[in-house]
């Protein structure tokens, strides 16, 4: 839980205007809803600028999988992506994206896929410990912690990404941090910083887990480094777009004087 969030009255959130997000979901992935069309619908509604649709994308590191492949990306996802430019493509500007895991030793298929999409965001849902797959959302263990902010750090320094996706769910399970994570935390969103790499406040978090994440500790480090922020719906559902959760963090963001980016850090590389 955020701090300074129940300090935000409904009203005063409401007001908020969402002009873009970039973390948005699809039906493709198994536990969203909606098609392209009906998230750019959605954003045009609420009067936003740009949309970004960044659906999960099966890692083969992590094998079975529920997400689409390249296959299916090129067969059901990008087609999406003309069917919603020919309707709305006047009245907001549309960008192609992709949410995935960062291992090593797979440029070749970052690089083919950014030959598809504009852009991909870093979800580490999942990362390499020891020679083992451990997943961000369960672990309490703080060897887990410093080396999933090691595999954040490696994954942001590739130049591959342009978004890091909820950086702190590594403590939705409860894990208090020490002064010791707290400074790899730090160093993780100077990482950030350095690389272009926009730290994402994550709308999700507050809506459907429970509020353990985002976090103050992301914020305070944000705040500290001036590093640049974006507060994303990661909607699973149209309406979750532009929502009181996602708008009411906007208000946090806004209190505290975090370096919100402004739109147009995503480029079309299509």
């Amino acid at each position: 839980m955020i701090r300074k969030f129940k300090e935000i009255r409904d009203e005063e959130a409401e007001k908020i205007r969402i002009l873009y997000n970039y973390h948005t979901h699809n039906y493709l992935c198994g536990h969203a809803a909606g098609t392209v069309s009906d998230y750019v619908r959605e954003a045009v509604k609420n009067g936003m600028k740009s949309i970004g649709i960044s659906d999960h994308f099966r890692h083969p590191a992590l094998l079975p999988s529920p997400y689409m492949d390249e296959a299916t990306m090129q067969s059901a996802y990008l087609p999406q992506f003309d069917a919603a430019e020919a309707e709305y493509g006047k009245k907001i500007r549309i960008y192609r994206g992709l949410e995935i895991e960062y291992f090593p030793g797979y440029d070749a298929l970052y690089e083919r896929l950014l030959q598809s999409v504009d852009y991909l965001i870093l979800g580490e849902h999942y990362f390499l410990h020891d020679g083992k797959i451990a997943c961000a959302f369960f672990t309490d263990d703080k060897d887990d912690v410093m080396a999933y902010f090691d595999r954040l750090i490696d994954g942001l320094q590739t130049g591959y990404f342009s978004i890091l996706a909820h950086p702190d769910v590594i403590f939705s399970h409860g894990f208090t941090p020490d002064a010791e994570v707290l400074e790899k935390f730090e160093d993780v969103i100077q990482c950030c910083k350095d690389c272009g790499v926009k730290a994402e406040i994550n709308g999700q978090g507050a809506r459907a887990n429970g509020f353990n994440y985002p976090t103050d500790y992301l914020l305070d480090i944000c705040k500290k480094l001036n590093a640049p922020v974006v507060v994303s719906a990661d909607s699973h559902s149209p309406e979750a777009l532009c929502d009181i959760y996602t708008k009411k963090l906007y208000c946090v963001a806004q209190r505290m004087g975090l370096n919100i980016a402004e739109d147009g850090f995503i480029k079309k590389r299509t």
